[in-house]
């Protein structure tokens, strides 16, 4: 069989799965949020599971990058509605999947780029993280945004041979 056919016949699948559980979700409302929500969550969750198998099927970095982080934000969408908590002050638990997903691409695929971009986004994470929670004020948080980024920059240009096994 082909592997486009297996993507087919697991997409297919899924659909399946997804209309059952919209189904179940306005009937008996098994899942405590809203049925916008719960949508919404369950089509990123389904998507992302397609992409990884894609990922599975055809080795593709970008399938696994956009797979990961579509099924972070629908895990993430999904807690936040079931506990009722701020999207403003948890915003930093978006930047999550992204930091995984470049993680995980960066290492399976020996990938610089992807392991720069985890150093940016975790700077970025613990900005918004002080912001959010009030810990600092706003031109600390700069102070220490611009710290970060320019220590960033002069870690990736200066020590290149941490990464001599990786692709540049």
């Amino acid at each position: 069989m082909k592997r486009i056919t297996k993507l087919n016949i697991l997409n297919l699948i899924l659909i399946i799965v997804g209309v059952a559980l919209i189904i179940l979700q306005f009937k008996i409302n098994f899942v405590p949020i809203s049925k916008t929500y719960f949508c919404f969550a369950l089509f990123l969750i389904l998507t992302g599971v397609s992409l990884f198998y894609k990922f599975i099927l055809f080795k593709s970095d970008s399938s696994l990058w956009l797979s990961i982080v579509l099924l972070g934000s629908g895990i993430n969408i999904g807690l936040l509605n079931v506990f009722n908590l701020d999207y403003l002050k948890f915003s930093v638990t978006f930047l999550i999947s992204p930091i995984i997903a470049s993680l995980f691409v960066g290492h399976i695929f020996k990938d610089v780029l992807q392991l720069k971009v985890v150093g940016y986004l975790i700077v970025i994470a613990v900005t918004l993280y002080l912001f959010s929670f009030n810990i600092v004020k706003w031109y600390f948080g700069i102070i220490i945004f611009i710290v970060g980024e320019l220590f960033l920059v002069i870690i990736f240009r200066y020590l290149p041979k941490i990464f001599k096994n990786y692709k540049r």
